[in-house]
Order: C-alpha cells, then sequence, then structure tokens
C-alpha cells in the first residue's frame, strides 16, 4: 500500500473535518460549563454575604433590644422613686 499524496490530503480533510464538528459542538459547552461554574460562584458569593448580613443586622436588633431594656428597667426606677416622693410630700385627702 503506497500513500499517494492526495490520499494523505483527503485524510487530513477528513480528520480536519472531524475536528472541527468536535470543536463546534464542544466550545459551546466548555463556554456554558465556565458560565455556570461563575454563576454559581456569584450565587455562593451574594448567599454567603446574605446570610451576613442577616447575622449582623439580628445580634444589632439584639443589642438594641438589651439596651432599650436596660432604659425602661432604669425609667421604672426612677418613676417609682419620683412615687414615693410624691406620695411623702403630698398629703392624701380623708374623706
Amino acid at each position: 500500500m503506497s500513500f499517494d499524496p492526495t490520499w494523505i490530503v483527503a485524510a487530513l480533510g477528513i480528520l480536519g473535518t472531524i475536528f472541527g464538528i468536535y470543536s463546534y459542538f464542544k466550545e459551546p459547552q466548555i463556554k456554558t460549563d465556565k458560565n455556570n461554574a461563575l454563576i454559581a460562584n456569584d450565587i455562593k458569593a451574594i448567599r454567603d454575604d446574605i446570610i451576613n448580613i442577616r447575622d449582623n443586622h439580628i445580634h444589632g436588633l439584639h443589642q438594641s433590644l438589651d439596651e432599650t431594656n436596660k432604659q425602661v428597667n432604669q425609667l421604672n426606677v426612677k418613676v417609682a422613686t419620683l412615687s414615693t416622693i410624691i406620695d411623702e410630700r403630698i398629703p392624701k385627702k380623708h374623706e
């Protein structure tokens, strides 16, 4: 069997066509996979940011609620003290 130049060119042409068809279908798949991976990373980053914001916001609300409770308790003590002072200084009318 001799290798004729036209046979070699034809074989190379067929191989080139096969490779071209393979690349035609494979390239979009590779690009899609890359895009999907990037989108998945973006979604994970956004999810992590949301969780971080949620946790920090809840912690901030907890601190604010604790401070509010302390202030209400202090106000209750002051009102009780003022009530006692008023009761002692203003005589009650006996009917």
